[in-house]
């Protein structure tokens, strides 16, 4: 299985055709990206760590460093293509948690069209409420 470092890397390759500067991205964002993916692989599950971790990357989001759309979109492309969560199953892990993940798949839309991620409640704002009720 691939590791943080070799996932974050292909993004990164993944990312250099898309509307993103690289440049922008918060240094803040990759070690919560990593603590969440840590949280994720870690077996057996722990939802408490995965909570605790989703709700610092949401918590991130929402900030006016954090609430940018490169952050923004690092941290959807992150979620949306990590084989990572395809390999350790986002189905084994509880409903609520299927569910945010999910919804941050739409969260890109968050800045360029906030009624998508709204109707979708995929806006950092509404997954952090979410993740805070898990």
């Amino acid at each position: 299985m691939a590791n943080f470092e070799k996932i974050y890397a292909g993004l990164l390759n993944y990312c250099k055709p898309l509307p993103l500067n690289l440049k922008l991205v918060s240094p803040k964002l990759k070690p919560l990206l990593n603590r969440l993916y840590d949280a994720v692989i870690k077996r057996p599950i722990d939802t408490e760590s995965i909570k605790h971790s989703l709700v610092n990357l949401l918590t991130f989001l929402t900030t006016s460093e954090g609430k940018t759309k490169d952050n923004i979109w690092m941290a959807d492309l992150f979620i949306t293509f990590g084989d990572w969560w395809k390999v350790k199953g986002v189905n084994s892990l509880p409903e609520p948690f299927q569910y945010i993940h999910g919804r941050m798949m739409a969260m890109n839309d968050t800045l360029e069209d906030p009624g998508i991620a709204k109707q979708f409640g995929a806006t950092p704002e509404e997954l952090l409420e979410q993740a805070m009720k898990l």
